[in-house]
């Protein structure tokens, strides 16, 4: 089948909130009675949690979308590849900062 989906997730705020944690999410119970023809529910391992200033995302475009920025869609909004990849890079950049900035005692 497929490979990795890289999910992201927004909080209508001030900022992009990517949540993540090690490990999977549990089952919702209610999923063991779906009978819809689907692939089911799936696990999410969670890998990330930070929180973005929209603006820093903000020059990202999105083809999949009519080249609007990335800040701009829907749930289940598709992302090409290419943004997909920036906008990785940014959260972990972002991420990293915040790590060695605490880890450091706000220094």
């Amino acid at each position: 089948m497929g490979g990795p989906v890289n999910m992201y997730v927004s909080l209508i705020s001030q900022q992009a909130r990517m949540e993540s944690a090690p490990g999977t999410a549990p089952m919702p119970t209610w999923a063991k009675n779906l009978l819809w023809e689907s692939s089911g529910p799936f696990r999410i391992r969670w890998i990330t949690i930070n929180d973005i200033n929209f603006h820093r995302v903000a020059h990202l475009t999105n083809r999949l979308n009519e080249d609007q920025p990335v800040l701009i869609g829907r749930d289940g909004q598709e992302i090409d590849p290419e943004c997909g990849a920036a906008l990785c890079r940014l959260i972990d950049d972002s991420a990293n900062f915040h790590r060695n900035y605490n880890e450091n005692g706000g220094k």
